[in-house]
């Protein structure tokens, strides 16, 4: 019996960029689906996963980092938005989104910053330096977010500060470190492809014998 030759499964890959660009836009539309979802619940509408795990992913996959995968982003943002927000593809998307891409640009930074530093002290990124630099990735981005909302909302500029503030803060401290820590061995992943091949395969075998 041949043996099955499996490529471990990974979601980016450095030598297709054209892959990588279709892939990060399909996953912005996504998350920022779920984000505007978990808008209609109340107890959840200060929760924003978008920029969070996009910063985590870019910080992780390093040749990810080139301007042309962040604009990938910013366009997705751009046509979620033209297609399902009230305020279309004008100057206040142009504003709010942009403070997305701020976010997410700030936190990957400085995670490859300090990874870099470390390099010769290899270890777990410092708990309180990403404490930090999730509250400076949220300040940044709610001083242009808050900009952008106070016509949308009609609201002030401070208590839009406030809101983005908390939102962008509390879910980059929850989400970045399970983005960063999360890995899936080769082995079973392998594995379990190899299982659902062969149980697909099976299936395929009974369904041919009862006819």
């Amino acid at each position: 019996m041949s043996s099955l030759s499996i490529r471990s499964f990974t979601l980016f890959r450095e030598e297709q960029p054209v892959r990588d660009a279709l892939v990060l836009f399909t996953l912005t539309l996504l998350l920022h689906f779920l984000g505007a979802m978990l808008r209609l619940v109340q107890e959840l509408s200060f929760f924003w996963p978008l920029n969070a795990v996009m910063a985590g992913i870019f910080a992780r996959y390093v040749w990810l980092n080139r301007s042309y995968f962040y604009a990938v982003c910013f366009a997705a943002m751009l046509v979620y938005d033209g297609l399902t927000s009230r305020w279309g593809m004008g100057f206040a998307s142009l504003l709010i989104n942009f403070s997305n891409i701020v976010f997410i640009v700030t936190l990957a930074q400085l995670v490859l910053w300090d990874k870099r530093r470390a390099d010769s002290m290899p270890g777990p990124i410092n708990a309180l330096n990403l404490f930090c630099f999730c509250l400076l990735a949220a300040l940044l981005c709610a001083a242009v977010g808050a900009l952008g909302s106070v016509d949308v909302e009609r609201a002030t500029f401070v208590p839009q500060l406030a809101d983005w503030f908390s939102e962008q803060f509390s879910t980059a401290v929850l989400i970045l470190p399970f983005i960063l820590t999360l890995t899936l061995p080769s082995a079973l992943s392998g594995f379990a492809f190899a299982s659902c091949c062969r149980c697909w395969r099976w299936s395929c075998q009974l369904r041919l014998a009862w006819r």
